[in-house]
């Protein structure tokens, strides 16, 4: 006689792992990067992507990062963009600097309509990257992430896109002409490669980004975690042109950017979890030059995603029907059995109730009897996730000591 409950965790906590907590602490030392991996065969972009080296985990949530250079250069290996792909991936993330779409040549940068339109085109960029992913995560899974837990973070020009990308929904209603790029450019999912996989995201690293359209700021915006430099010349902490301050090209019309300073009241105002670090007195991504305040930031935004890391378990009759198993003796004194008729390795992960994971452990199939040592455990409620292939169940179980 089998029970098996399924349960829909709150997206809470910070994950515990042996003394250092996974997502928060760089818990792996070693990091395998896969250099110009193409995403797409449309426009034939690549991304490097970063994996904690040894990681064994079925799942993993997923950071897209893109690169500043004000839509006209950059590229996926600046400092700032390695530096958050590879300390991310120690914290157990799989990350990808992405290229993407910039504009042919800078005069553009005064044309809105033009520079939305290669906004546009990157957001549909990123999109297919993300996309590249999810379309693994359901086939060869790779690169193992959890299309339930992607986040997109930028630097600057990179921190525009990002935000574009994440609070641009079907929903939102834009002025007419950029109504007609947009359109122009396959609407919502755009045309950049990959068709037919999700590209949502739940959580937004924007590192002095802003948006062009104020509107965007809804119910529907994700988690966002911002850092700013109060005098930022070239994108606002508020709302202005771009480049606002520069001497030679702020006498020019440029394209509108309300920053973080605006954004984030509205957040606030909407209930939308998020957070802002003003660096007074300081220009445009002084973390970009800063490489000790740049791994401080890469922390406090570690900090801030953590709680969205929690996996939101799901299942089904047919996964139900999959594994026959049970776990025993429940209450116990945190030492349990688990019996199963699983041919496949699995894992398990134990949570409380409050969604916090407290013990992750892999196993062969070989042995299906197996035991599980919990005595470290504080006596209380929790609940045991196995997972082999596709198919989960939990189990809710008591330690009493």
């Amino acid at each position: 006689m089998f029970k098996h409950l399924l349960y829909l965790f709150p997206i809470l906590g910070i994950l515990n792992l042996q003394a250092q907590e996974r997502y928060v602490d760089k818990v792996f030392e070693e990091v395998t990067v896969h250099s110009d991996v193409i995403y797409s065969d449309s426009t034939g972009y690549y991304m490097d992507i970063y994996e904690p080296a040894g990681d064994t985990m079925a799942q993993r949530p997923l950071l897209i990062f893109a690169h500043g250079g004000a839509f006209i250069d950059g590229s996926p290996r600046t400092s700032t963009s390695v530096d958050f792909c590879t300390q991310f991936a120690q914290r157990g993330y799989v990350t990808a600097s992405i290229q993407y779409k910039l504009a042919d040549y800078p005069a553009l940068l005064v044309d809105s309509l033009a520079m939305f339109d290669v906004v546009v085109k990157a957001m549909g960029d990123a999109k297919a990257a993300i996309r590249y992913f999810n379309k693994d995560a359901v086939t060869n899974k790779t690169y193992r992430t959890d299309p339930d837990r992607v986040f997109i973070g930028g630097n600057s020009a990179g921190g525009i896109l990002s935000m574009h990308m994440a609070y641009l929904d079907e929903n939102d209603i834009l002025p007419e002409k950029l109504n007609e790029v947009y359109e122009a450019n396959g609407g919502f999912e755009g045309e950049r490669g990959n068709p037919g996989y999700p590209s949502d995201v739940i959580g937004v690293i924007n590192l002095a980004g802003g948006l062009n359209v104020l509107s965007l700021v809804d119910g529907n915006s994700p988690e966002t975690f911002s850092a700013h430099g109060d005098i930022d010349s070239v994108v606002p902490f508020d709302c202005n042109d771009v480049y606002w301050a520069d001497p030679i090209i702020g006498v020019l019309d440029m394209t509108d950017i309300c920053g973080s300073s605006v954004i984030h009241p509205i957040l606030d105002e909407l209930g939308i979890r998020n957070e802002l670090i003003v660096y007074e007195n300081a220009d445009h991504t002084p973390w970009s030059f800063n490489a000790s305040m740049r791994d401080d930031i890469i922390q406090m935004a570690a900090d801030f995603l953590a709680p969205l890391t929690v996996p939101i378990i799901t299942s089904n009759e047919n996964d139900l029907n999959n594994i026959d198993w049970k776990l025993y003796p429940n209450p116990s004194n945190g030492l349990l059995t688990l019996e199963h008729d699983l041919q496949d390795p699995f894992s398990i992960n134990i949570y409380e109730t409050t969604g916090r994971l407290v013990k992750q452990q892999d196993f062969s199939a070989f042995n299906q009897k197996t035991s599980i040592n919990c005595s470290d455990l504080r006596a209380g409620a929790y609940i045991l996730e196995l997972y082999s292939n596709d198919s989960k169940v939990s189990e809710l179980f008591f330690i009493t000591h």
